[in-house]
């Protein structure tokens, strides 16, 4: 639950609400289309469905989960259930108090930061105006799928890191281009293992 709220920017109420008819593994997304809170089914906020590509990593955790109901996280049976675990894991794993909506925020700060498109953002966060999503800050060059492609390591897609030319012809190297999001993937990979250790 806590790599696909990392990888997908889903509020604890829709991934409560995934269902496994959401999911398709083979081509990589899932769909928002209900919140689950207190045990109610509720439309997803702001009423608006919405389709979220996913990275390597969150369908390969997703793949890992037994199919034993219709309800993805269903082992998960209250938010403060699940917020006392995460809690207690970042405790333990030395992070301080690490809440559901921290890993949210953390999503859209890596995207901004590795240059995805604030209209993008916006989309996959699920905010009704950019008002919201302008928090994380300022415009980028890429589209959706090259928004969470940014979220993958080193050649998971192809040439995501081939030398890119800029404007007077020169090239950058991948460690030119994104050298502020390896520093953050790299802090991110020690807090998710750091995670992994304790859960």
């Amino acid at each position: 639950m806590v790599i696909v709220a990392l990888h997908t920017g889903l509020r604890h109420c829709e991934l409560a609400g995934l269902q496994w008819g959401d999911v398709d593994l083979e081509r990589q997304v899932l769909r928002v289309s209900r919140g689950k809170v207190l045990g109610r089914i509720t439309a997803p906020k702001n009423f608006r469905s919405r389709t979220v590509p996913l990275t390597h990593a969150s369908s390969e955790a997703l793949a890992a989960l037994p199919r034993t109901s219709e309800w993805i996280f269903d082992h998960v049976a209250t938010y403060w259930q699940a917020l006392s675990a995460l809690v207690s894991f970042s405790g333990r794993a030395g992070l301080g108090r690490v809440g559901w909506h921290d890993l949210r925020h953390t999503f859209a700060s890596r995207l901004v930061a590795a240059g995805a498109p604030i209209k993008a953002v916006q989309d996959l966060m699920g905010h009704a105006s950019l008002t919201m999503t302008l928090r994380y800050s300022h415009l980028g060059p890429q589209e959706l799928r090259g928004a969470i492609d940014l979220l993958e390591p080193y050649g998971e897609r192809g040439n995501r890191w081939a030398k890119t030319s800029v404007p007077d012809g020169s090239t950058l190297t991948p460690d030119q281009r994104t050298a502020s999001p390896n520093r953050m993937d790299s802090a991110l990979q020690s807090q998710t293992t750091a995670l992994k250790a304790v859960v």
